[in-house]
């Protein structure tokens, strides 16, 4: 077998080498042991080591989500407007046939717009749950060492209120780590026809 295998986590025993992973028939066998496998690298105590976020911007605040959150990045679209929705919601854009909200996120977390940067169209979801955000640049994953999370919660919009997992310091400029589900679930109540 190859030095090169790939490396499992196990929070009992450190990093496994790939020699001592299944083979596929053994795992298909009954011979997987899930428990026994751990995603992100932790140290004795158990404190993350480093984590990978999917990085956006809008306008001067810096927002960390899940690194698997986005479903694909495109340039923004013709949006449709809708009567009797709040501002920030700039319409339904037809995404590859799907008709899916649009969020200027400038706009709903009441920051300044940075022109510098080209917008682009985040793609979140699948199906009726997918939704755009309109964001600053392209996002970009980036990994996070633990060396650098905030104790605390930093000052955020009051639409974060609720969602701000904690922050990570970098290169000198602080990201939001967010909860961007719950967040998305907030938006939804507040552009659901039967929130007002």
């Amino acid at each position: 077998m190859s030095s090169f295998g790939p490396i499992m986590h196990s929070p009992d025993a450190g990093l496994l080498p790939a020699e001592a992973a299944l083979r596929p028939s053994e795992a298909l066998d009954g011979g997987f042991d899930q428990a026994a496998v751990e995603t992100p690298a932790a140290d004795a105590a158990g404190a993350v080591l480093a984590a990978e976020r999917l990085a956006v911007r809008v306008g001067n605040l810096h927002l960390l989500l899940a690194a698997d959150a986005g479903r694909e990045v495109i340039l923004p679209l013709p949006a449709s407007q809708l009567p009797h929705t709040p501002a920030w919601l700039l319409g339904i854009a037809n995404v590859r046939g799907a008709l899916v909200p649009v969020v200027d996120l400038v706009s709903a977390l009441e920051v300044e717009r940075n022109d510098l940067s080209r917008p682009y169209l985040l793609i979140l979801g699948a199906g009726d749950d997918a939704i755009g955000l309109l964001v600053d640049g392209l996002p970009v994953l980036q990994r996070f060492e633990s060396t650098g999370k905030l104790s605390g919660v930093p000052p955020h919009p009051s639409m974060l209120d609720g969602h701000v997992y904690g922050a990570f310091e970098h290169a000198g400029v602080v990201w939001l780590d967010i909860d961007i589900h719950g967040f998305l679930e907030s938006v939804s109540e507040l552009i659901s026809p039967n929130s007002g």
